[in-house]
C-alpha cells in the first residue's frame, strides 16, 4: 500500500488565539482511482464530522478541511509528530487516520493539542466502508450498498440507503439506520445513551436480539417473541477461565432472518416500515 502521509501539504493559514497558542487551517481535495469490485474505505477521525456518499464507479474522492491547534508553538510541532494525518492508498482501497491505530497512547505527550477534521468522501456504491469519529461530530453514510460499519463516541450515526451493515455504534448518541432491502447478514446496532431507529422495506424479515435497560420497543411491523441462542463470552485470567452469558430478548419480524443485536442502556428502539 502506498503511504501518502500528509504533513504541510497545501497552504496553512495562521490565525490568532490565546497568548502563545498556534492555530493553522488547511483544506484539500484528492481523487484516488480504484479498480475491481467492492473497494474499501477506512476513515478514523477524532474531532469532527465524517460523511460518506455513493457516487460513480472507478474512484474514491476525499475532501478534507483541517484545523490544527496547540497551546504553544512547541506543542504544535509535537502535534505533528503524535497526531499526523496518515493517508494510504492502493489500487482498491483508501485509508485516512488521524494519528494511526495507537493515536491515544502517542497523543498523551501533547496535552491540549487538537486536530479538527471535516471529512467528506465519495465512493463507488458497492464500496465496503469502516468509518468513525470520537468527539464534536457526526457520522453520516448515504447510499452505500456495500458492507457498512460506522461508529461514534460522543455523537450520532446516520446510515441511509444501505443494503447490509456490520456494525453501527455510538456511546452517547442516537443511531438511525435505513436499509433498502431485507437484511442479508447479522449486524450490531448498539448505543449506551441514545435512541435507535431502524427502517426496513415492507415485507422484510429479521430477528432482533434486544437488550434494553431504560427504554421500550416500538414497531410498525408485526412482531412476535422468539427464543434466541444466548451469547457466551470467554475470558482467561491466569489459570482461571470466565464465561459471561447474556440472554437478550428475541423478537421476530416477518419470517425472521439474520440476527440484529440491538442494544441501548438509556433509549428507545423504533422499527419503521418504509
Amino acid at each position: 500500500m502506498k503511504n501518502l502521509t500528509r504533513m504541510f501539504l497545501g497552504v496553512w493559514l495562521l490565525s490568532g488565539g490565546p497568548a502563545g497558542a498556534v492555530e493553522k487551517t488547511d483544506s484539500w481535495d484528492q481523487v484516488f482511482p480504484v479498480s475491481g469490485n467492492a473497494p474499501r474505505l477506512v476513515v478514523h477521525n477524532v474531532w469532527g464530522d465524517v460523511r460518506v456518499n455513493a457516487s460513480g464507479a472507478g474512484e474514491i474522492r476525499l475532501a478534507v478541511a483541517e484545523r490544527r491547534w496547540a497551546p504553544t508553538q512547541a506543542l504544535f510541532e509535537r502535534s505533528l509528530e503524535v497526531l499526523p494525518l496518515l493517508l494510504e492508498a492502493d489500487d482498491n482501497s483508501v485509508s485516512l487516520m488521524l494519528g494511526g491505530q495507537d493515536r491515544w497512547q502517542r497523543s498523551n505527550p501533547c496535552r491540549g493539542c487538537r486536530v479538527d477534521l471535516d471529512i467528506e468522501v465519495w465512493v463507488p456504491a458497492d464500496a465496503e466502508i469502516e468509518v468513525r469519529t470520537v468527539n464534536d461530530g457526526q457520522v453520516r453514510v448515504d447510499g452505500v450498498e456495500g458492507l457498512v460499519s460506522a461508529s461514534n463516541v460522543n455523537g450520532p450515526v446516520f446510515v441511509s440507503g444501505a443494503r447490509d451493515c456490520g456494525r453501527v455504534k455510538s456511546i452517547n448518541g442516537r443511531l438511525d439506520l435505513t436499509l433498502t432491502r431485507s437484511p442479508g447478514q447479522a449486524c450490531e446496532v448498539e448505543t449506551i445513551n441514545g435512541d435507535i431507529t431502524i427502517a426496513l422495506p415492507t415485507g422484510s424479515g429479521m430477528d432482533l436480539a434486544v437488550d434494553l435497560f431504560n427504554g421500550s420497543v416500538h414497531s410498525e411491523f408485526e412482531i412476535e417473541p422468539v427464543a434466541l441462542e444466548p451469547s457466551v463470552k470467554k475470558t482467561r485470567d491466569g489459570k482461571r477461565v470466565r464465561y459471561k452469558i447474556n440472554q437478550a430478548g428475541g423478537l421476530r419480524i416477518g419470517a425472521g432472518g439474520p440476527v440484529f443485536s440491538v442494544k441501548s442502556l438509556n433509549g428507545d428502539i423504533a422499527i419503521k416500515e418504509i
